[in-house]
């Protein structure tokens, strides 16, 4: 049987949105001439996202995985690494923009003044344009996982931090709301990055980055799923802390 489950959905209607907000932001900069077919690019990022995503999943529930191994593949039932996603999308985007630079002049004869300020390569350009994107996405995914159940919170009894929420089993208890807490700081960004989209290009890929990563540090203490544990802290803090680190050094 086929079941498209509501995180699936959700997240997809998350990811059209994205891809239509970077195509307004496209036009309304004008940047469309120098953009070009940026949408091949990403279409090949998040085709090697997903699979990586899934891949992830697999791996961090290989316990439930290994007892049905024909739903390893089953992209459509949900479940997603973020990490993996993001870090084996960024691959062939950055390796599809120094291809198509080759194949183009170089962006220090742009004639647009906004394109004059951001870094002189395509990807720098390319990424700048996603960025709103990335947090539109990010933001569809923390409403799929309440939806879901999945980035749900640990045990705690602090009054209106927590409420009766279930894990994805369906069981309820107390638990800090995650997946609110996590939108609600990540809602602001949505802003943030298009003004700088706009407005300081060399600068919001990296700031976009940084951002969406520091909400995350931010909430991983709070989960209430179990994960590896790098010297003694869970990895998703250790991946974060460095997506954070990474995100300002880029910022130019």
């Amino acid at each position: 049987s086929f079941f498209l489950f509501s995180y699936t959905a959700v997240l997809g209607v998350g990811l059209l949105l994205g891809f239509g907000l970077t195509m307004w932001l496209e036009k309304r900069s004008k940047w469309e001439r120098e953009a070009g077919d940026w949408q091949n690019g990403v279409l090949w990022a998040l085709l090697v996202g997903l699979l990586a995503g899934q891949a992830g999943f697999v791996w961090r529930q290989w316990g439930y995985f290994a007892e049905h191994e024909a739903e390893v593949w089953k992209l459509w039932r949900g479940g997603l690494d973020y990490h993996a996603a993001l870090l084996a999308g960024l691959v062939p985007f950055w390796l599809w923009c120094v291809l198509r630079q080759a194949q183009q002049p170089s962006l220090r004869q742009a004639q647009q003044p906004m394109l004059r300020q951001a870094q002189q390569s395509r990807f720098w350009q390319l990424s700048a344009l996603l960025a709103p994107a990335i947090v539109l996405v990010s933001l569809f995914g923390w409403a799929a996982c309440w939806l879901e159940g999945c980035g749900y919170g640990a045990t705690g009894t602090l009054g209106w931090l927590t409420a009766d929420l279930p894990n994805p089993l369906g069981v309820f208890a107390l638990r800090y709301r995650t997946q609110l807490f996590a939108f609600l700081l990540t809602l602001p960004l949505l802003g943030t990055a298009v003004f700088l989209t706009t407005r300081h290009p060399q600068t919001a890929f990296g700031a976009t980055l940084a951002g969406v990563s520091l909400v995350r540090l931010f909430i991983t203490p709070l989960l209430g799923s179990s994960a590896p544990l790098w010297l003694g802290w869970r990895y998703e803090l250790w991946l974060e802390g460095g997506f954070v680190l990474l995100g300002l050094l880029l910022v130019q």
